[in-house]
């Protein structure tokens, strides 16, 4: 359940997997939604999700710290300029995030 109050949207909701820190801290707006677009970019270029532990609550712990690394035996045949969109849209700060434009 959500509520939106001025530009932001209020409660949790989302896959573990996907979710951005704003939306753990419980206020978020449309900068989330390039977060959970850059979870999908990374797992469909590596096959794994870029957060992965083995309890959601540790899934979250390992999003709100955002210790984004390339392993080189999935990400040798990838682009650099692949790797930097994804660092960006996965910008833990929501104001230094890319953005869709």
């Amino acid at each position: 359940m959500f509520m939106l109050i001025g530009q932001y949207l209020y409660g949790t909701i989302g896959s573990p997997f996907s979710i951005a820190p704003e939306v753990l801290a419980g206020g978020y707006n449309h900068a989330a939604d390039v977060w959970s677009a850059g979870v999908i970019l990374y797992i469909l270029l590596s096959g794994v999700p870029p957060f992965w532990e083995k309890t959601k609550s540790k899934i979250f712990d390992a999003v709100r710290a955002a210790d984004l690394w390339f392993s080189s035996d999935l990400w040798d045949h990838i682009l650099v300029s692949a790797k930097d969109v994804i660092s960006g849209m996965l910008c833990v700060d929501p104001s230094k995030r890319l953005t869709a434009k």
